[in-house]
C-alpha cells in the first residue's frame, strides 16, 4: 500500500491522513502537532528531520501526551522517529 506524506517547514498541525512527515527547518525552529490520538488509534507517523539546523518540536493535542512528557524534539540531519497511538496517547517507536 501507498503511504501518503507531507513535508513540513512551518508551524503545522497534521491532518489524520498523513502518515509520512518530511521536516525541513532551514528558516527557524518549527513546532508540528499531531492529530487527537483518539482520532488515530491503531496508526503510527513517521517523522525524518531533514535539515542540519534548527529543530522541530513535535506536539501532541492538549488532552494526549508523547510517552507521557507534553512534547519531544528532533534536531540531527537524518534523525527519524515513528509516533504510534493508542487511542488515548502516542508512544515513540
Amino acid at each position: 500500500s501507498t503511504r501518503s506524506h507531507s513535508t513540513v517547514n512551518s508551524n503545522t498541525t497534521l491532518a489524520t491522513t498523513v502518515d509520512v512527515v518530511i521536516i525541513s527547518t532551514l528558516a527557524s525552529d518549527i513546532e508540528v502537532t499531531l492529530p487527537f490520538a483518539s482520532a488515530m488509534e491503531g496508526k503510527t507517523i513517521s517523522f525524518k528531520f531533514n535539515s542540519n539546523q534548527n529543530k522541530c518540536t513535535i506536539l501532541p493535542q492538549s488532552v494526549d501526551n508523547i510517552d507521557g512528557s507534553s512534547s519531544t524534539v528532533i534536531q540531527y540531519k537524518n534523525e527519524s522517529i515513528s509516533c504510534f497511538s493508542d487511542g488515548s496517547d502516542w508512544f515513540i517507536l
